[in-house]
């Protein structure tokens, strides 16, 4: 459904690290999916703007807004003038309503989680990046490329961001969600993150893959009318919203 997969991006591609200050950033990154038997689900070219601990992902038609230490999202459809607003604890609420829910998590053991440093690197939107691969209970669950030398300054807090990640996992179903709270709270995986940026990632569930690469990352100068809902917008449910995001093109 829409509304996990939003939760799915948001839970781990967006840990940050703290370094030299800055004025801001502008990333391009491409999301994609592959089914279990290999073919594409859906490619998108996204953008992102961040500064002051919040974050602007534009993924046409939808733009998403976190304020982190506020723990407040927005997302709206510039096409439909349509928006919602509210807390991570609300957006969890209104996707477990029935169109959306999916199986109750079962009580059990955590994954355990166990990270590697491979030998591995690549240069990524410039920057020299090392391969570290994500075990849970022993099966490969995602691999990422951090560039140790890309530090994005102190426009996020990576506590902030850990906290959100354990929160916005709870929109995702069954033993995803038990996997992403297990790495929410594993110290080798949260510590992966202070390491640098990372560049590219690629998650397994099964045999289908969901992954994102960085294209182009640069210092901008990113203002705060950025983050704020545009005037005349008309407030909407989030299943509203996000169902006139799926609509579109029908």
């Amino acid at each position: 459904m829409g509304g996990t997969r939003i939760a799915l991006a948001l839970a781990v591609p967006l840990l940050l690290c703290p370094g030299r200050a800055s004025g801001g950033w502008e990333i391009q990154q491409r999301n994609y999916s592959l089914r279990s038997d290999g073919r594409p689900q859906f490619e998108r070219v996204s953008r992102l703007r961040l500064a002051g601990g919040k974050v602007r992902l534009d993924e046409d038609p939808l733009v998403i807004v976190i304020d982190y230490a506020a723990d407040q999202m927005a997302l709206w459809l510039p096409a439909r003038k349509l928006f919602w607003k509210g807390s991570s604890a609300d957006y969890i609420a209104e996707l477990q309503r029935p169109r959306f829910v999916g199986s109750r998590v079962p009580e059990g053991v955590r994954p355990a989680i166990e990270v590697t440093e491979t030998d591995g690197i690549e240069t990524i939107a410039g920057y020299r990046a090392r391969k570290y691969l994500v075990r849970v209970d022993g099966k490969p669950f995602q691999e990422v490329w951090v560039a140790p030398d890309l530090q994005l300054g102190r426009d996020l807090d990576p506590r902030q961001l850990q906290e959100f990640e354990q929160r916005i996992s709870g929109a995702l179903a069954g033993r995803r969600r038990r996997v992403h709270e297990a790495l929410s709270r594993d110290p080798a995986y949260t510590g992966l993150y202070r390491r640098g940026f990372p560049l590219r990632s690629r998650s397994f569930y099964g045999r289908a893959v969901i992954g994102r690469e960085v294209e182009r990352i640069v210092p901008a100068d990113v203002s705060a009318g950025e983050f704020a809902v545009p005037e005349g917008f008309l407030k909407a449910g989030l299943l509203d919203v996000l169902e006139a995001r799926d609509d579109r093109g029908r």
